[in-house]
């Protein structure tokens, strides 16, 4: 007769930025913008964000579920960038012009992947 395999679920999470080319990035956005001759929307020059691949967020999700207990929160060490400089990128030398459209009610400047609130580090031993 089997043995009956008894596991634990684990409620963890996984934080990181913007998948890059993924549906929320303004990737695809720019893009779309640069095939049609313009203009670009950007929402502020100062505005950053987090970039990662999508490898690189399937990785994280990996990380967690092989060495995560109950209740952690994961967030990688990825880089942010303005967004301003996304744009430029994708043009690459190309001349188009930029619109600046402001910011919106609920967005943030720069990107937080961790709350004040919430930094608090624990013993795992303890």
């Amino acid at each position: 007769m089997p043995t009956k395999v008894r596991r634990e679920t684990r409620f963890m999470c996984v934080r990181y930025g913007n998948v890059i080319a993924s549906r929320g990035s303004v990737v695809p956005l720019f893009l779309e913008q640069i095939r049609l001759g313009g203009p670009i929307t950007v929402t502020l020059k100062e505005m950053t964000r987090f970039l990662l691949s999508l490898e690189q967020a399937v990785d994280t999700v990996f990380v967690a579920l092989r060495g995560g207990l109950a209740g952690d929160t994961y967030v990688p060490k990825i880089p942010s960038a303005l967004v301003l400089d996304v744009a430029l990128a994708l043009l690459n030398g190309r001349t188009m012009p930029i619109v600046y459209s402001g910011i919106r009610p609920a967005r943030r400047l720069h990107e937080i992947l961790v709350s004040e609130e919430e930094c608090c580090t624990h013993d795992r031993a303890g």
